[in-house]
Parts: structure tokens; sequence; C-alpha cells
């Protein structure tokens, strides 16, 4: 904030109107929030930069004095327009300081807001295009209107020599004319400085580079001070991080001198890492504290700093990581004793249990008891291990987890088993109730299966698993189980299958022979199909096709014997279900095939016939376009240069209708031809179209610019020469209608639009004769005021001079008793244009600080 009120200390001052800030400034609260940003957006650009201000009261003081007021103390330059709305005055004021801008106002028409009375151009303006929507209560749309017409407004109009060459003068000198015309130059005031120029100059730069050098001496100081925070910091912190590593190496010795194993050899590592680590970190610290004073100021203590501070990090990383595995191995060590205490007693109650089991049923349970002597040991050998190797120990003690865990199952489901052996009868009784009922309910015979097999081996499988079972070997008992489930299950699936097998063999021997029974009706539909397609279309499409649906006639002639193979084989006696299935398969593969073959050739001829549909709907379709396109050149009566392409379509109907006449047909020679011969009427009628819209555009471009130049020749006849005008608009017509004979309407409309240029020569003369004759008006008007002052100051002196005989002649005869009242009262006549004030209307610009203003109100 400092360095921006001494960059700009003109900010601070304070005021008694508003301070600038932004382009709009709705003080009075006369513009809806949301139509502030359309106001801005309209506001800013080019060629003006507009600055709307809101006031609630004028508070009795002239709208325009106020105006200028406020344009100065915001120091607005040439390209600025201030516009003011006093809220309760409703008053509207236009202020700007641009002599250019004042020009084009004043070339506006007499009259221009149409109210039939005589006022300055700039109100009659602000009037015009601010009014009607104020009226309404609508201020921003007001505004935004007034403003877009303001950017919209063209130069004035300046007079041009008599000969009309139809040049108009040059954008770049619009203020100056030609001299043959008697009008004065008229020099354009500078705009004075840009807003960019101001903010430039007003930069205190020598406070300015005070600032810099200051801080371009705090930025090392403050690197510096910094970079000593972070060494003395780090300083500290290293033995911190040492005195963690020799706490890590006491608690990790002890496993490492007394234990044996595993144990001892990751305790021997986290010690050598340790070590190592402590090495580094009193390398990096003594380093850190041979740093003296001089070498702090060094670009190179960065790269050490940020070297001891990596050790430092990566040291502690690892010291914590060592920390926790050494808590590991205390964990382990703790937890053992209670581990092996808990192993101990599960087994003694497993034992227990298979004991039990052994004594109730009287068998020996060998594979348990055996497993469970195993599981003791190595309890044991854990127990030995503690003392010397924990981690070692903890690994077998895991594995022993797992074992008792394994063993307890198997130990539960001694029970579950032998409940399986003993419901064997009832299951064995049900799986063969199950598959001799499908035998009755079908009449099967059996040939092919054997049921009762299955059931056999099933009684096997359960007394192996009763062998298994009583000497305790558990995983292979629950495999025998598996086995036996599955046997009485294929015992019933495989009767079920041959159940099915028999409904679906006599299903698709029903199918078939339905199939078959219609086939001779579709081999003759497809024999006159095929005629009609010998006779239409080339072999060169449909020869493949109909080989391989004929080829499949022999195959589907024989099916009938095949079919009665097949009956026998599904036969009550027979019986050969299986067999005949895959009899069937073959022939229904067979006949889908031939069906494949069928559809194939169907759709191949249906495709050729769609081929010829669309052949003859092209050809309607272009003799319809080359139709269209000669009625447009008849009614249009349009210049025939369309010769070679209507010989060309002619030539292409002609030649499609003897290949349509003529099959059979060359499908794709034919939909080339008719393609084209589309694409070209199509074409040819566009063109025809095109051309005729050209010819009409052209004709009312020549109608138009016909009569804009008669109306332009009888308004300027009276003031202007026109002969040489007259000379030009005959050859432009000439011209014109030659093209238009030719049938070239393009270039007959362009010959004719260069009528605008004459038409603009015309009143660019007609304009400057009018300017000059106002000025000579102004001029002349300028002289009568100024004898009219003249004349009104020599009856004020003559006056003043009377008043003064009159005096002397009282004072003379000594009366002081009464005196007339003028000579109490003070004289005023005319206008105050002092230097301080601003023209109304802008039609003042003697001096440099001179403002146009102008308003009115709504």
């Amino acid at each position: 904030m400092m360095i921006v009120i001494l960059l700009h200390p003109g900010i601070v001052q304070a005021a008694s109107m508003p301070i600038k800030s932004g382009v709009v400034q709705d003080t009075a609260k006369m513009i809806p929030k949301e139509s502030i940003p359309y106001i801005e957006r309209a506001a800013k650009g080019n060629p003006y930069t507009f600055y709307l201000l809101t006031i609630n009261s004028l508070n009795g003081q002239n709208a325009a004095e106020y105006a200028t007021a406020v344009y100065r103390k915001w120091k607005l330059t040439a390209d600025d327009i201030l516009i003011v709305l006093s809220k309760e005055d409703r008053r509207v004021e236009m202020n700007f300081n641009n002599p250019a801008l004042q020009e084009k106002i004043d070339a506006l028409p007499d009259d221009f807001n149409g109210d039939g009375q005589s006022r300055s151009k700039l109100s009659e303006f602000v009037d015009r295009h601010f009014i009607p929507k104020a009226k309404e209560g609508n201020f921003a749309r007001a505004a935004i209107t007034l403003i877009e017409a303001t950017k919209q407004l063209k130069p004035a109009a300046i007079a041009i020599p008599e000969d009309p060459t139809g040049n108009l003068p040059s954008d770049k000198h619009p203020n100056t004319s030609n001299s043959d015309s008697g009008a004065p130059i008229k020099p354009q005031e500078p705009a004075g400085p840009g807003a960019f120029e101001r903010f430039w100059n007003g930069i205190p730069w020598p406070t300015v580079g005070v600032i810099a050098g200051i801080i371009a001496l705090c930025i090392p100081l403050c690197i510096w001070t910094w970079r000593l925070q972070r060494l003395r910091k780090l300083r500290n912190q290293i033995p911190v991080v040492m005195a963690a590593v020799s706490h890590a190496l006491e608690r990790v010795r002890h496993y490492a001198e007394l234990y044996q194993g595993t144990t001892q050899q990751e305790a021997s590592s986290i010690e050598g890492q340790l070590t190592s680590s402590l090495i580094e970190l009193d390398s990096s610290l003594k380093e850190l504290q041979q740093i003296s004073f001089v070498r702090t100021m060094l670009p190179t203590l960065k790269k050490q700093l940020d070297s001891a501070e990596n050790v430092r990090q990566t040291k502690e990383n690892e010291v914590a990581e060592l920390s926790r595995q050494i808590e590991q191995i205390e964990s382990i060590e703790r937890q053992l004793v209670d581990s092996i205490r808990e192993a101990r007693t599960r087994l003694q109650q497993l034992e227990y249990e298979y004991r039990s089991e052994t004594n109730a049923r009287g068998w020996s349970l060998d594979g348990i008891e055996q497993r469970h002597h195993d599981l003791v040991n190595r309890i044991q050998t854990v127990d030995d291990m503690d003392t010397f190797d924990p981690i070692g120990a903890n690994a077998i003690m895991d594995t022993c987890k797992t074992g008792i865990e394994q063993l307890s199952q198997d130990i539960s489901s001694i029970s579950h088993y032998a409940n399986l052996y003993q419901q064997f009868p009832n299951e064995m009784a049900s799986s063969r109730s199950r598959f001799e009922s499908i035998v009755q309910e079908h009449r099967l015979k059996l040939i092919r299966i054997d049921p009762y097999g299955c059931l056999e081996q099933a009684r096997d499988t359960n007394e192996r698993m009763l062998e298994q079972l009583q000497i305790g070997n558990i995983s292979e008992v629950a495999q025998l189980a598996e086995h036996r489930r599955q046997l009485l299950a294929e015992a019933v699936q495989m009767t079920q299958r041959i159940a099915d097998l028999k409904l679906k063999n006599a299903e698709d021997i029903q199918a078939i022979a339905k199939r078959l029974s219609n086939f001779m009706d579709q081999e003759r539909q497809m024999n006159e199909l095929h005629n009609r397609v010998t006779h239409t279309y080339r072999s060169t499409y449909w020869e493949h096709a109909w080989e391989l649906y004929h080829n499949g006639l022999p195959e589907i002639a024989q099916m009938r014997s095949r079919l009665n193979d097949v009956r026998s084989l599904s036969s009550e006696e027979v019986q050969e279900y299986e067999l005949a299935r895959q009899e069937l398969d073959g022939i229904l593969q067979a006949l889908q095939d031939q069906d494949r073959n069928q559809r194939q050739y169907e759709g191949l001829v249906t495709k050729l016939d769609q081929a010829v549909d669309l052949i003859n709907r092209q050809l309607k379709s272009g003799e319809q376009a080359f139709s269209r396109g000669r009625d447009v050149i008849a009614r249009n009566r349009l210049v025939q240069v369309w010769g070679p392409a209507e010989t060309s379509l002619l030539k292409l109907d002609s030649g499609l209708k003897q290949l349509i006449a003529q099959p059979p047909y060359d499908i794709d020679f034919m939909s080339e031809l008719s393609s084209r011969y589309v694409r070209e009427a199509e074409a040819y009628l566009q063109d025809v179209e095109r051309t005729a819209i050209l010819k009409r555009d052209a004709e009312r471009n020549i109608s138009d610019m016909e009569a804009r130049y008669r109306s332009t020749y009888n308004r300027t006849r009276r003031k202007i020469k026109l002969s040489q005008f007259d000379y030009q608009y005959s050859q432009v017509i000439s011209n014109a209608n030659d093209y238009m004979q030719r049938g070239d309407y393009q270039r007959a409309s362009q010959e004719a639009a260069m009528l605008a240029g004459i038409i603009n020569a015309m009143n660019a003369a007609y304009d400057a004769v009018l300017a000059e004759e106002r000025r000579r008006e102004e001029a002349r008007r300028a002289e009568e005021r100024r004898r009219e002052e003249a004349r009104r100051a020599e009856e004020r002196r003559i006056e003043e001079e009377k008043r003064r005989r009159e005096q002397a002649n009282s004072s003379s005869s000594g009366s002081w008793g009464g005196s007339s009242n003028s000579s109490s009262s003070n004289s005023s006549g005319g206008s105050s244009w002092g230097s301080s004030s601003n023209s109304s209307g802008g039609s003042s610009w003697d001096s440099s600080n001179k403002n146009s203003s102008g308003g009115s109100n709504w």
C-alpha cells in the first residue's frame, strides 16, 4: 500500500465530488447491479471510452458546469466521454473535449430529435438516443443506446471541387478540403497525453530506485540469516538421532552376543546397520561443527547443508525401521512362552477327544495318534529352542499351530463320516428306486448303461471308507466319501440321460420328416426363381450361389433312407438311442447347410432386384431434373450456355433405356451410368436455377441503382454539375446491358454496383456544397451577432453617459432626498463565456480548456 501511495500521491487527496473509480459509478443507485457489466462492456473499447456517473441532485448547480468540473477532476482525455445522470433533476448531461467528435455531431441534420424546436446538435443527439428509454425508467438501456449511437457517428462531409471525378477525399485527412471549394482548413487540436503517459510521468522514479535498492540488500541478508538458522538446527538435531542409534545398539547387542541361529543373524545384521549409521552421523556432525563464520557466507554452504539434512533424514528413518525390528524380536521372545503353553493345553484336550472316540468305537485311530505324537515332539523342540533362538522357534511354532487346527478338525469329523457309513444302505436304496422308476416309465432296456454296476462300486467304496476311518486316515476318508456320492448320483443321471435322449430323438425324427415332406414344393419354387434370374441377370452375379444350393440337393434326396435307419435304431426293440443321436445330428447339420445356401441365393436375388429398382428410380429422377432445368431456362429466358451438358444428358438417358430394354443386365455398369446420369442432371438443374437467381438479382440491382441514380440526380441537379456523372452512368448501364445479353449476369450485377460509387460521389459533391453554404451562413450570423453586440454595447455606453449626466445634474441642484430605482440596480446582459466556462451544444472551441456539453431532461 505504501508503494502505491508513493507512486500515486494524488489518489489520497480529498475532493468534494466523487473520486474516479471504474467506468460506471452508480452513486444514486439508478442502475440495476446485473446491468452494470453490460454497460461496462459497451463503455470500453474503440474509438472512445465512456464514464457514467449517477448523482442524487445537482443542488441548483448548472449541469454543464458540474459535468465539466468532474471531467477535469478525473483527468479524462480527448478519447474519454463523461455521461452524468441526476436523479432528482431528471437530467442527463454528456461532456467531452474532442473536436473531431464535435464536428461529427455538428454535421447532424437540423431538428435531429424531431421535436420541431431548434436546440444545440449535442442536446438533440442526447435527447433522441437517451430520453425514450429513460422515460421508461430503463437507464441502463438508455446509456447503452447513447454509447452505441456515439460510436457509430460518421465523419462530417467534406466539400469537394466541381470536377465530379467520382473520387472521395482520403480518410487520412478528414478536416481538409480542396482549395477550390473555398472552405477554410480547420486544424485538429491535440488530444493531450494518454492515460499510460500520465501514469508513467507520475511515477516518482527516485523513490522507486531507493525502494529497489533496499530490497536488493535485504534479499541476500535474509538468505544468509536463514542458512545460519538451518546450520544451528542441524547441529542440534544430529546428536538427537545419534542418541537414538546408541539406544538401539544397546537393545540389539544382547541378542547378537548371547543368542544363536536365525535370531543371532538378524540381530547381527541390525547391529551392523546401526553402527554404520552412527559413524556417518558422527562424520556429518563434525563437518558441520568445523564450519566457520566466514564459510557461512560462501555459496557452497547450501550444498553442504543439503547433504547433512539428507543424511540426518535418511538415518532417522533407518533407525525407526530397525527399532521396529528389535521390538518385534522382543515381542516374539515374550509371546513364545505363552504360545507353547497354549499349544500343549490344546494337544492334551485333543488327546482326550481321540482317546474317547477310540474307547467308544473300538477303533485304533493310529493315524491320528501318530500325528498327535509328532506335534507333541515339535512343541518340545520349540520349547528347547526358545532360550537361544526365539525367531527360529517361532517359525516352527507357526507350523505347529496349523497342524493342531487341522488335527482338531479331523477328530471332529470322525462322527460325521461314521454317520455317512451307516446311512449308505438308505442312500443306495433311494438311488436304485429313482433310476428303476425311470426305466419303467420309459421302458428302457439298459443296453449301453449299467446303473447297478455304479451301485456296487459305491458299496465297495463305502467299505473302504470305513477301513480308512478306523485307522484315522481322515484325508483318504474324505476323498472316498466324495467318490461314493458321485457314483450314487451317476447311476440316476445315466438312466435319466438315456430317457431324455429317447424323447429328443423322437421330436427330431418328427421335425425332419415334416421338413422332407415340404422339400418338393421348395425345390419347385427355387427352380422357378432360378429361371427368372437366368433370364434377367448375367451369370457372374448368381452362378456360385446357385452351385452351392444345387450341390446339396442329392444329399437331401438320400435323407429319407437315413431317416428310416434312425427310426430303426430308436425303436423299442433296438433302443440304440446314442447311435441314433449321432445320425440325427448329421442330418440336422445337412439341412441347416442347405437352408443357409438357399437363404444366401434368395438374398442375392433380392439385392439384384433392388439394384434394378434403384436404377429405374435414378433414371426417373434424372429425367425430372433435366426437364425442370429446361423449364427454368424457358421460363426465365436465360441465354443458352448448357449445350454440352444437355448433349451428355441425352446420351446417358438413351443409353440407360436401351440397357433396361435388353436383359440380361450388367448391374455394375448400369448402376454406374444411372448414378452419373442423376449427378449430372442435378448439377445441371442447380446451375440453371443459380443462373436464374443471378439474372433476377442482376435485373433488380440494375433497376434499384437506376432508381437511386434518378433520385439523387433530381435532388442534386440544382447545386452541382451532373454532365460527367451522366456520362459515367451511361457507360455503366451500357456495359451492364451488354453482359445481360451475353448471359454473364454476375458481371452485369457487379457492373451495376459501380453506380453506387457514382451516386456516392454525387452525394459527396452535394454535401460539400451544402457544407460551404452552412459555413457562409454561420459566418454571416456571427457577423450579425458581432454587430448586434456592438450596437448594444454602444447603447449601454450612451445610457450610462446619460445616467451620469442626470446624476451630475441632481448633485449640482443639492437634491439628495430621492433617487431612481435604476441608480441602485446592477446592469446585466448577454452570456458569460469566460475561460473557465463550458460551451453548451459544442459550438465554442476557442481554447483548449473548453468542453462540449449538452443534455436534456426526461
